[in-house]
């Protein structure tokens, strides 16, 4: 497998990554990339010649429902790139996950998980369709910065409310927590 592209995005240590090892990047792409709800693609720049090979700028995806991430090189970013694909890849997100309407497992929202004081990536979500829709303290433990709050937004599937989503309980800060579904009920 060739890690190398992800390796290169991950030159400030944000995305995960625990050292710059083969095997290490295998691993995490292998957690993040194998399973029925993923949905990840590369942000590539378009070619501007004829043969030219891709260059990576980024990835952006889904490893579990509803979930979506992303993540943009650092000489990349600010430049429109992931709001653009973000933009491109929620219609298609609708399309691959199902709705709870269908009678299937499946959720009416898209959630997005942000450092509190990455307002960068707040305002890719929001030009989006994004809306800010909850805080955890302390939510997130990162390898590099410690324990950091957690901006949540969220995004409804056409045709339905993000009120009607309900209310995210994340429960205590935990690297590894699972968020669970309580009752709906209007957030503030």
């Amino acid at each position: 497998m060739d890690v190398m592209p992800f390796l290169d995005l991950d030159v400030d240590g944000r995305s995960g990554l625990v050292g710059p090892s083969q095997k290490e990047a295998e691993d995490y792409l292998s957690f993040r990339c194998l399973g029925t709800g993923v949905f990840n693609f590369l942000i590539t720049l378009k070619p501007t010649s004829e043969g030219q090979d891709d260059v990576v700028v980024g990835k952006l995806g889904s490893y579990r429902w509803p979930y979506v991430g992303y993540l943009m090189h650092p000489d990349h970013a600010g430049k429109g790139y992931a709001t653009e694909a973000l933009r491109a890849w929620i219609p298609e997100f609708w399309k691959h996950m199902p709705s709870p309407s269908e009678g299937k497992p499946g959720f009416d929202y898209i959630e997005a998980m942000t450092d509190g004081e990455n307002y960068g990536s707040g305002n890719v979500l929001m030009k989006s369709g994004f809306t800010l829709f909850g805080k955890q303290e302390k939510g997130f433990n990162s390898p590099t910065l410690g324990l950091r709050d957690t901006n949540v937004y969220r995004i409804a599937r056409p045709g339905t409310k993000l009120e009607e989503s309900g209310k995210v309980d994340y429960g205590k800060a935990d690297p590894g927590f699972v968020p669970r579904l309580i009752e709906p009920e209007a957030h503030t």
